[in-house]
């Protein structure tokens, strides 16, 4: 599987590919924060949104995670989960 990019997220909007978006909690971290799980067409590709280096890609704010889908064109549903699976 590759990496879900910013990049390779916006092509997939461009390219009516995206079904829809989780915004999820990631309580992992000190603080929280959330990640964008995509719900995609293009099964090459993970589902979580993730950095460059790797690893999922964790904003500080929901708000700062629908502005990064707003700067990629993004439209479509938007789905927030208030408790990630298992928890």
């Amino acid at each position: 599987m590759k990496p879900l990019t910013i990049e390779t997220f916006s092509a997939l909007v461009r390219t009516g590919s995206v079904h829809r978006v989780f915004l999820t909690p990631y309580p992992a971290i000190d603080g929280g924060g959330w990640f964008l799980d995509v719900d995609h067409s293009d099964n090459g590709q993970t589902r979580q949104l993730q950095t460059k280096r790797g690893g999922v890609r964790v904003f500080k704010s929901a708000d700062v995670a629908i502005r990064a889908l707003h700067e990629c064109s993004y439209v479509g549903p938007l789905a927030v989960v208030m408790k990630p699976e298992g928890n």
